[in-house]
């Protein structure tokens, strides 16, 4: 018996592997530009949050205009010119002339500095001036004028020197109040007042106040009343 041989034919079936083909070109597209708007957005976020920190340049230029503008606004150095002040006769207030040497009666004594406008002695117009050194004392000289001019200068150019008791001065002859001492600055109103009492040590007769005024040893000038001192009883 003759046998014929036959060749087996499977039926075809679809190939599982063939749906494991690479991606179609769309998708591939579609993912590559969407990978590059990601790093487009991500560049500007970055770019923008460097610009806000950074700090601001600054030019060599704009340095030196800054430093010129503080210079600018410096105030100016002013130099401060003092005039001097020319002193007349001090006017003397009210006083009493007759005074009593028993060292418990107050008196008092005011004076207005005054300047050389005017014709008699302590008729000038009243000074306004800080730097005015004023002195009061007790004296029984008949020669005032003369004793005051014999002074010299470098006497009157410093308080210390004009502390210390003048030609002629009957000393500690007033005991002064420890608010009004015997040598002290004028207000800057050109005025000052002493309250002082007579010293027991005192003898009765007449004598004088004699009132001095100095402004810096340049320029001074004097006035005085008389004044009769009596004893108790």
């Amino acid at each position: 018996m003759q046998q014929v041989a036959r060749k087996l034919v499977l039926p075809s079936y679809p190939n599982p592997n063939d749906h494991k083909r690479g991606p179609s070109p769309v998708l591939a597209l579609t993912a590559i530009f969407m990978f590059a708007f990601s790093g487009l957005l991500i560049g500007f976020a970055v770019g923008a949050l460097a610009h806000r920190q950074a700090p601001p340049t600054q030019t060599a230029d704009s340095k030196q205009n800054t430093h010129q503008l503080i210079t600018q606004a410096q105030p100016p150095t002013q130099t401060t010119t003092v005039q001097k002040v020319e002193l007349g006769c001090p006017l003397i207030g009210s006083f009493n002339a007759s005074e009593i040497a028993n060292g418990s009666v107050s008196y008092k004594l005011s004076v207005q500095v005054r300047d050389k406008s005017g014709g008699a002695c302590g008729s000038g117009n009243p000074v306004h001036a800080p730097g005015i050194t004023c002195k009061v004392w007790l004296t029984a000289d008949d020669h005032i004028n003369q004793t005051l001019k014999s002074i010299t200068p470098s006497r009157l150019a410093k308080t210390d020197t004009l502390a210390q008791p003048m030609p002629n001065e009957v000393e500690n002859g007033l005991i002064f109040d420890p608010a009004t001492p015997q040598t002290q600055l004028c207000d800057e109103q050109g005025h000052i007042t002493w309250k002082y009492s007579i010293n027991p040590s005192v003898q009765a007769g007449p004598y004088s106040l004699l009132v001095l005024t100095d402004w810096k040893g340049v320029s001074s000038n004097w006035s005085w009343v008389y004044i009769t001192v009596q004893k108790n009883g």
